[in-house]
Protein backbone atom coordinates (compact mmCIF):
# COMPACT_ATOMS: atom_id res chain seq x y z
CA UNK A 1 0.00 0.00 0.00
CA UNK A 2 2.85 2.59 0.88
CA UNK A 3 5.07 1.88 -2.45
CA UNK A 4 1.62 1.87 -4.12
CA UNK A 5 1.25 5.36 -2.58
CA UNK A 6 4.69 6.73 -3.30
CA UNK A 7 4.49 5.29 -7.24
CA UNK A 8 1.14 8.07 -7.05
CA UNK A 9 2.91 10.76 -5.88
CA UNK A 10 5.79 10.33 -7.80
CA UNK A 11 3.62 9.80 -11.44
CA UNK A 12 1.86 13.16 -9.87
CA UNK A 13 5.37 14.88 -9.23
CA UNK A 14 6.39 14.10 -12.88
CA UNK A 15 2.92 15.01 -14.26
CA UNK A 16 3.37 18.64 -12.42
CA UNK A 17 6.57 18.85 -14.01
CA UNK A 18 6.21 18.03 -17.43
CA UNK A 19 3.31 20.54 -17.88
CA UNK A 20 5.12 22.96 -16.22
CA UNK A 21 8.07 22.33 -18.71
CA UNK A 22 5.34 22.91 -21.72
CA UNK A 23 4.44 25.98 -20.51
CA UNK A 24 7.31 27.07 -20.00
CA UNK A 25 8.31 26.11 -23.41
CA UNK A 26 5.40 27.85 -24.60
CA UNK A 27 5.78 31.09 -22.93
CA UNK A 28 9.10 31.15 -24.26
CA UNK A 29 7.66 30.88 -28.20
CA UNK A 30 5.49 33.71 -27.16
CA UNK A 31 8.21 35.97 -25.64
CA UNK A 32 10.17 35.23 -28.93
CA UNK A 33 7.48 36.10 -31.54
CA UNK A 34 6.78 39.17 -29.49
CA UNK A 35 9.93 40.17 -29.59
CA UNK A 36 9.90 39.75 -33.44
CA UNK A 37 6.32 41.52 -33.99
CA UNK A 38 7.87 44.40 -31.94
CA UNK A 39 11.33 44.85 -34.06
CA UNK A 40 8.69 44.85 -37.17
CA UNK A 41 6.60 47.21 -35.50
CA UNK A 42 8.23 49.87 -33.66
CA UNK A 43 9.90 51.09 -37.18
CA UNK A 44 6.61 51.38 -38.91
CA UNK A 45 5.30 53.36 -35.92
CA UNK A 46 8.11 55.66 -36.23
CA UNK A 47 7.80 56.09 -39.59
CA UNK A 48 3.75 56.60 -39.07
CA UNK A 49 4.37 59.02 -36.52
CA UNK A 50 6.76 61.15 -38.86
CA UNK A 51 4.48 60.89 -41.93
CA UNK A 52 1.93 61.95 -39.38
CA UNK A 53 3.56 65.41 -37.84
CA UNK A 54 4.55 66.20 -41.66
CA UNK A 55 1.08 65.41 -42.41
CA UNK A 56 -0.67 67.72 -39.37
CA UNK A 57 1.75 70.89 -40.23
CA UNK A 58 0.59 71.36 -43.38
CA UNK A 59 -2.82 71.60 -42.54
Amino acid sequence: MVNLEKERRDHVAHETHESRARANKRFMKETKLMEKRKSVLQPMAKDFRYIMHRHSRRM
